[in-house]
């Protein structure tokens, strides 16, 4: 499986939400289109997660933009594991919800 080089920065983090969030962010980051300069990923965890992204443009009259979208059944990264296949799967599957979701035409 092919997969982005980021993850590999994220092999042997503790398994927490906000690690989570860091690696959902770079990841977002390297796919953001290039009208957007930075992307801030913050969310809630009570129960279902409610995700607050924060895009930065670099168009002169629109400094940022936030977006909101629900996401269930959300699992960590656990990257400590011996085969990351299935996790880097399960973050794929969030980033496409957000590609396909609140963040269409903002990322790849």
């Amino acid at each position: 499986m092919e997969y982005s080089t980021i993850y590999e920065s994220y092999r042997n983090d503790r398994v927490s939400f906000e690690n989570t969030l860091r690696l959902i962010g770079d990841l977002i980051q390297e796919r953001l289109n290039p009208e957007y300069r930075r992307v801030w990923v913050q969310a809630s965890n009570a129960g279902r997660v409610r995700f607050c992204i924060t895009v930065f443009s670099n168009r002169g009259s629109e400094r940022y933009r936030l977006f909101f979208q629900d996401y269930a059944n959300f699992r960590n990264w656990r990257g400590s594991v011996e085969n990351i296949g299935p996790e880097v799967a399960n973050i794929e599957n969030i980033i496409e919800s957000l590609r396909t979701g609140v963040l269409s035409g903002i990322i790849t």
